[in-house]
């Protein structure tokens, strides 16, 4: 069935940077199963995602986040999708050696990182990380996508960080993944409804989320 192109769109919240591929089989089901509630995805940054569930820009927020007992997820959020934080490193790269990259190790290379404004709280996490094991790090280059970020490791110039799932399926941009040791560092997927009740549409809408979250 084919979208109502008159009807106003569910507006998503999302981060810029990389997505949970599953979010594609949730936009799929809500276009198969509800066309006259399309879905619009916005890249916004965190304090504004925030700032638009209060004031009713967005119905739903997708957030992004280094699972912590000391950082739970925010208030009024649904924990979606995990994958594991692992390194992104050139193919010739002595870091191979590792079956798994001491965080010691990885802060002595030359770093890929993300824009402060990119990939939800992750980046900053991840930075926090490597600065837990080294006091100075050698930020190489910022990047946005991890397309950016695969070229630039492949290249040479340094190492980053994304999602395991993520680069092992960018091996074809002649990367290589090694997880990170001292683990899990589990990036998870989280949903964040706004506070106000939320109209029938939304509710379907995070019950398709919920459903194809827990296969």
């Amino acid at each position: 069935m084919s979208l109502d192109p008159t009807a106003a769109p569910l507006q998503i919240a999302v981060p810029s940077g990389p997505l949970p591929p599953a979010l594609a089989a949730v936009l799929t089901r809500q276009r198969a199963e509800e066309p006259k509630s399309p879905v619009r995805l916005v890249e916004t940054t965190e304090q504004e995602r925030l700032e638009g569930l209060e004031d009713g820009r967005y119905c739903l927020s997708l957030g992004l986040s280094l699972a912590s007992g000391e950082q739970p997820l925010p208030q009024d959020s649904l924990a979606l999708w995990k994958d594991e934080l692992a390194v992104a490193v050139p193919l010739l790269s002595p870091l191979l050696a590792f079956p798994e990259i001491p965080l010691k190790d990885a802060a002595k290379y030359p770093l890929i990182l993300w824009h402060p404004e990119c990939y939800g709280t992750v980046g900053q996490q991840i930075e926090a990380l490597l600065a837990s094991a080294a006091p100075t790090l050698q930020v190489a280059e910022r990047v946005r996508s991890f397309e950016l970020m695969a070229v630039v490791v492949s290249a040479g110039y340094g190492i980053g960080f994304a999602a395991l799932s993520r680069i092992v399926a960018a091996r074809k941009l002649e990367i290589a993944m090694r997880p990170l040791a001292g683990g899990p560092h589990t990036i998870v997927a989280y949903l964040t409804q706004p506070r106000a009740p939320l109209p029938a549409p939304v509710k379907r809408l995070v019950g398709r989320f919920q459903a194809l979250a827990a296969h």
